[in-house]
């Protein structure tokens, strides 16, 4: 952001001992967009998972264990992929290299979706009456 909006580059000639109002603010509202973007999907997708199996039977319980340990497993790989690899060739190949890199990953993601989702199970809303 700070290459288009001038404001926000940090004191190129002068030192800067303290940071201005408007950096404090706009790291902030980015800390704040990031804890809502991912708080907002998080929670719900280890839940949605979990909820394609059957607790009545045995296999699927069987089912259930290991797709949570997959769930996990992966989790950490790609937090592990992300904080490493990805920081490396920004740092020591390209920019640009790196963006490309998790581009492709985001359109497998979501090629991955788009096909899963006719595997997906839909449970429907049964209302009890007290």
């Amino acid at each position: 952001m700070s290459q288009f909006i001038p404001s926000l580059k940090p004191c190129i000639n002068e030192r800067c001992h303290q940071p201005r109002k408007v950096h404090e603010v706009v790291f902030f509202l980015a800390l704040y967009c990031i804890a809502l973007g991912t708080g907002g999907f998080k929670p719900c997708l280890e839940s949605f998972g979990g909820d394609q199996f059957d607790d009545d039977h045995f296999e699927e319980r069987k089912k259930k264990m290991s797709f949570f340990n997959w769930w996990t497993f992966t989790l950490f790989v790609a937090m592990l992929f992300g904080a490493t690899m990805i920081v490396y060739v920004q740092d020591f190949v390209n920019w640009g290299v790196a963006s490309l890199i998790l581009t492709i990953f985001m359109a497998l993601n979501i090629i991955a979706f788009y096909v899963g989702k006719t595997l997906k199970e839909t449970l429907s809303c049964q209302f009890y009456k007290s």
